[in-house]
C-alpha cells in the first residue's frame, strides 16, 4: 500500500496495542479517502457540466478523464514522494500530481462560482415574479376602481 493511503507507525513503542495501531490508521485513512471521493464527485459533476454543452458523447468523455485524474492524484503524489524511484520519474510524477491538484480546484471552484451564481439568478427570477404579480394585483385594483358602483344583474333586469 502507498504511504498516502496506509499509515505506516514505528513499531518502537511496544505499549501501543495493534487494535489501536488499526485504529488510528482508520481514522487517518477515513478523512483521507473521504477528501479523494468528494474531490472526484465534484471533478465529475464539473466535468460533465461542462461537457454536456458539447453532447453526451464528450460528457461522458469528460467525467472518465476527471474520475482518472483525480483517482491518480493522490497516488502521484504518493510515488513521488518514494524515496526508492529514479529522480525523473519522481519528476514526472511531481507534476502528474500538481496538474492533477491544479484541475482539481479550478474545477472546484468553478463549480461552486456557477452554483452560486445559479442561486442568484434563481432569486433574481423569484423577485422578478413576485414585483410583476404586485404589480398586476395593482393593475386589476385600478381596473375595479375604474368600474364604479356596479348594479348587480339581478337588480338590473327588475
Amino acid at each position: 500500500m502507498s504511504d498516502f493511503v496506509a499509515l505506516n507507525l514505528p513499531e518502537t513503542n511496544s505499549k501501543i496495542s495493534p487494535l489501536m495501531t488499526a485504529a488510528t490508521n482508520a481514522l487517518i485513512r477515513l478523512p483521507s479517502f473521504c477528501l479523494v471521493l468528494a474531490s472526484t464527485g465534484f471533478g465529475a459533476v464539473y466535468a460533465w457540466q461542462a461537457g454536456m454543452q458539447n453532447g453526451v458523447a464528450l460528457a461522458c468523455l469528460s467525467v472518465l478523464m476527471a474520475t482518472g485524474l483525480e483517482c491518480a492524484k493522490p497516488l502521484a503524489f504518493s510515488a513521488a514522494m518514494t524515496r526508492g524511484a529514479s529522480a525523473q520519474s519522481r519528476m514526472a510524477l511531481g507534476l502528474m500530481a500538481f496538474f492533477a491538484v491544479a484541475y482539481s480546484l479550478s474545477a472546484e471552484v468553478s463549480l461552486v462560482a456557477t452554483n452560486r451564481q445559479s442561486s442568484n439568478a434563481q432569486r433574481a427570477q423569484i423577485t422578478a415574479n413576485h414585483d410583476k404579480a404586485k404589480a398586476d394585483i395593482e393593475t386589476a385594483k385600478a381596473d375595479l376602481a375604474a368600474l364604479g358602483a356596479v348594479t348587480p344583474l339581478a337588480d338590473a333586469e327588475k
